[in-house]
């Protein structure tokens, strides 16, 4: 699975879902930036969010970054969700 373009689903399967996604993309080797990108090109119903300015030459980025971004994605999460789900009491 190390060669699909995210591990555990194929282009053609990531093609196939038709549900509605938020992709918020890391910021170092294992959650990186690019990868985030290229799900963003495959799943046809999605929105892309990039919330780090930088990506860290290292395995996995420091955790006060992913804190200090707390808020944003609790407001990026909601915002996704009333627009995906009208009516709803998010």
């Amino acid at each position: 699975d190390a060669h699909k373009p995210v591990i555990g689903a194929s282009e053609e399967e990531l093609r196939s879902i038709k549900t509605p996604a938020c992709i918020v993309p890391g910021n170092d080797k294992i959650h990186s930036r690019q990868v985030g990108t290229k799900l963003s090109t495959l799943l046809p119903n999605c929105e892309l969010h990039i919330l780090f300015e930088h990506e860290h030459d290292m395995d996995m980025s420091p955790n006060e970054e992913w804190v200090s971004k707390t808020q944003a994605l609790a407001t990026l999460f909601v915002q996704f969700l009333q627009k995906t789900l009208p009516g709803s009491k998010v």
